[in-house]
């Protein structure tokens, strides 16, 4: 059987992975997931108690956990888990039923960790529904790690090209002298070339803005068109006149109209009505 006192103070004077210390203020606190209150004491200590009880989340939903001595010989079934109404009251009369014969102080530690988790589900669902930021853990070694290597690849990236400048201005200056089979006045006038073509396609680039500005300034902003051709107009002035003639009720006899049109870069042509 186990010895609550003997784990207690192994725990409690040695070594345990659970134990965080805190200097300001000074404190003790526990991060076993099973811990009610999240203090290291005797009462709260999980490990160092064969009988204890204990409120947890997950998902959204509260539920009871119970440890008792006479399961201790089989760590898979050492906790009895139990799910608890949404209702806080409901809830409350549950703890106090599966937990009727222990003692107050730990029924009330249980009541207590579940109103805050009820709490917290409150805030997750308001944060949800508002669309507020997410909370995501922030990984400070991970974080650090990354920032370390982007200021490394910063600095790889600049290297070559201070190298670059570096050779070129050496060249310029002749430091090298002859130790390079380079001419120093072919070098130079290449040098010479590229910034005169350069210059010349920046100048060229500038013409055809003034020549596109200059055009654009031509066209007024306010035209009118003619709404048809004249020879349009003719054209349809013949025709109301042949249906006028061809319809008028007086001679019932069919006459021949002659209809010149003239097209532009087009022969004449003739239409003929009967």
């Amino acid at each position: 059987m186990q010895n609550d006192e003997t784990l207690w103070e192994c725990i409690n004077g040695g070594f345990c992975s659970f134990k965080v210390k805190v200097k300001q203020p000074k404190a003790t606190f526990c991060r076993n997931v099973y811990n009610v209150t999240g203090s290291c004491n005797r009462v709260s200590c999980p490990l160092a108690n064969s009988k204890y009880a204990t409120v947890r989340e997950q998902e959204g939903v509260c539920y009871l956990f119970i440890k008792t001595a006479e399961r201790a010989h089989s760590p898979k079934n050492m906790w009895e888990k139990i799910k608890l109404k949404k209702n806080l009251q409901e809830a409350f009369e549950q703890i106090q039923t599966q937990l009727q014969y222990w003692p107050d102080h730990r029924i009330n530690r249980c009541k207590a960790r579940l109103i805050k988790l009820h709490q917290m589900i409150m805030r997750q669902r308001k944060m949800v529904l508002a669309g507020g930021p997410k909370l995501v853990p922030i990984k400070q070694k991970t974080e650090r790690r990354e920032a370390t290597r982007e200021q490394k690849a910063e600095v790889a990236a600049k290297v070559p090209l201070a190298i670059e400048k570096a050779l070129i201005h050496r060249l310029k200056t002749g430091v090298y002298g002859s130790l390079y089979n380079v001419d120093e006045n072919m070098f130079k006038q290449m040098l010479d070339k590229e910034e005169e073509e350069g210059q010349t396609e920046q100048d060229e680039l500038n013409e055809y803005d003034d020549e596109e500005v200059s055009e654009d300034e031509n066209i007024p902003d306010q035209t009118f068109v003619e709404n048809f051709d004249e020879s349009d107009s003719e054209d349809m002035d013949m025709e109301d006149i042949a249906m006028e003639e061809i319809a008028s009720g007086s001679d019932r006899k069919r006459k021949k109209l002659e209809i010149e049109y003239e097209m532009e870069d087009k022969p004449s042509k003739k239409k003929m009505l009967n």
